[in-house]
């Protein structure tokens, strides 16, 4: 069901945004990065830097001001996510 789905992604954004520092409703690289690491990336600092300039390209995203919940979405619905998905994460 599309509207499940979607509630799993929105809480799964809302858990990495409140992890760390203050909650602010977008995800910056240290947040993602830690989606990621769930999905199984397991990359040096240096190579989550590249990662996540090249989402930010491909996406068309504003590195520096991070993601929101809608494109969270879009991340999580790419064909090309590898790894447990945000019902299995949750």
């Amino acid at each position: 069901d599309p509207e499940t789905h979607r509630a799993l992604v929105a809480r799964l954004f809302t858990a990495l945004d409140e992890c760390g520092s203050a909650a602010r409703g977008r995800l910056g690289p240290a947040k993602l990065r830690k989606y990621a690491e769930l999905r199984g990336f397991n990359g040096s600092l240096d190579d989550w830097a590249i990662e996540y300039s090249e989402m930010c390209a491909e996406f068309k995203w504003d590195a520096r001001a991070g993601v929101d919940v809608e494109q969270f979405m879009q991340l999580v619905a790419s064909p090309e996510q590898d790894g447990p998905n945000a019902k299995e994460i949750l």
